[in-house]
């Protein structure tokens, strides 16, 4: 079992808690403006800045913080923070600060080009971080790019050829690596479980 409580920092459209609340007794979902889907509206929200997090005085057996820590200025201050609060797991994402597979075909992660990120990480920046704070498990995960295909799709119009053509690469770049004759290398984020 995962945890008897979910605290979502930064829930956006409140996805994460509807896939999860069934395995949870309590969910809390937190974000500077409520987004959510009307379907989630029926779980309980505190609008709030993540950087404020310290108000939260509960305990939590899981908290999930997925693309935020990067947009705050003080990523320390608000690990150490969920150490305080969380009685279980994080589990989150963060952007790679590496970009060199991208930029071998012309192209770069979107969160390169987001100005509300104060910062983007390696995979030993998340680890560090996170033990400084107290965290003695970790797990990273890379997540991959699929930039390539993306940009087929992307870059086609909306000629019937061009949409076949899109296809075509997407499919063919799919079986590629599923034949091990490509592998992709190019890492978008990490993803990390915390304890």
């Amino acid at each position: 079992a995962v945890g008897d409580s979910l605290l979502d920092v930064g829930c956006g459209n409140g996805l994460y808690p509807l896939k999860t609340k069934h395995k949870f007794a309590r969910v809390l979902q937190v974000d500077v403006v409520d987004r959510r889907a009307e379907q989630a509206k029926a779980i309980a929200f505190r609008q709030m800045d993540a950087s404020n997090i310290a108000s939260v005085t509960d305990s939590f057996s899981t908290i999930a913080c997925f693309d935020i820590i990067e947009h705050l200025d003080d990523d320390e201050a608000f690990i150490s923070t969920l150490r305080g609060i969380c009685d279980g797991v994080v589990v989150g994402s963060v952007p790679n600060d590496d970009d060199t597979q991208p930029q071998m075909v012309g192209l770069t992660y979107m969160h390169h080009t987001d100005k509300t990120h104060r910062r983007n990480y390696s995979a030993d920046e998340v680890c560090e971080k996170f033990r400084k704070s107290g965290f003695t498990s970790l797990l990273i995960l890379p997540q991959y790019s699929n930039g390539l295909v993306a940009a087929a799709y992307a870059l086609r119009t909306d000629a019937v050829i061009s949409k076949i053509a899109a296809r075509l690469i997407a499919s063919t770049c799919h079986a590629l690596c599923s034949c091990g004759i490509f592998r992709n290398r190019a890492i978008a984020d990490w993803f990390f479980v915390a304890r």
